[in-house]
């Protein structure tokens, strides 16, 4: 697909520095957003967090998640962290799609993550993953 070997030339795994594997000194950073598979196996974004770059980068609540830095979010399943997270002041790339349309690829720096971040409200805790 257009969206594959638009990646191609891009990351092809995860970051070395995900779940502390990288340099001690290395803070893990984040997009904002919250992100659900649904039960036709999609992962849907069900929340942005005000101020973060994918705030700023227009994505919304209600959008899906196609792929991470050329590669599809179905095949990655738990990696998926691994792809979007990484070292602080990286960057990743989303494909997503809006109301069925395919929207242009967004570049996210990553930054800090803190607790503001990555609270997830108590009732989807366990349906809900933050980035």
């Amino acid at each position: 697909s257009s969206l594959q070997s638009y990646f191609s030339q891009g990351q092809s795994g995860p970051s070395a520095h995900a779940y502390g594997r990288g340099p001690a000194h290395e803070m893990i950073g984040g997009v904002g957003i919250h992100v659900q598979r649904t039960s036709l196996g999609f992962h849907e974004i069900t929340k942005v967090v005000q101020g973060a770059p994918a705030d700023y980068a227009g994505v919304k609540a209600g959008d899906v998640l196609r792929f991470v830095d050329g590669n599809s979010v179905q095949e990655l399943g738990a990696e998926l962290h691994d792809y979007i997270c990484g070292p602080a002041g990286t960057c990743v790339q989303l494909a997503l799609e809006r109301n069925g349309l395919e929207l242009p690829i967004v570049r996210l720096r990553r930054e800090a993550v803190g607790a503001s971040t990555t609270q997830v409200p108590a009732g989807l805790q366990r349906m809900a993953k933050s980035y």
